[in-house]
């Protein structure tokens, strides 16, 4: 089991270092003998273009149909696509990409603040209350 680990990462770190996706795609034999390996699909789909990576993708849906990772790729894969057939759509989404961000941040603030008010409100009730019955005793 521990050869097949190492094999895999082998070949995982073999795909990334190749430069072109033909290169890359020597190795495909070599994935296709360890199908379940959900790490080896995304590295193999990584270096195709959108076209052909979905076929691998699709490839590693039918194979690996309940991974994450699968899905993850699927998706990075169908934003590169969009991206590339409509180039001033990529600003578009990455402007509002980060007013999603921005707002992220401020609701994260907010939260904090709120739960900060929170905090000391029913702490100075707490407070009031001990000191309260201290007197009644």
């Amino acid at each position: 089991r521990k050869a097949l680990e190492n094999s895999i990462s082998s070949f995982r770190e073999a795909v990334n270092l190749e430069e072109s996706a033909a290169d890359a795609r020597i190795l495909l034999p070599y994935y296709e003998a360890i199908p379940l390996s959900v790490e080896l699909w995304p590295a193999l789909a990584r270096p195709e273009t959108p076209e052909r990576a979905k076929v691998v993708v699709n490839k590693a849906r039918k194979t690996v149909s309940k991974s994450h990772e699968i899905s993850i790729t699927t998706g990075r894969l169908l934003e590169q696509s969009e991206v590339m057939g409509n180039p001033s759509r990529a600003s578009e989404t990455r402007d509002e990409d980060l007013e999603l961000v921005d707002g992220t941040i401020k609701f994260g603030v907010r939260a904090v603040l709120l739960t900060r008010e929170h905090h000391c409100h029913w702490e100075s009730l707490a407070r009031g209350s001990r000191y309260g019955a201290e007197r009644h005793t």
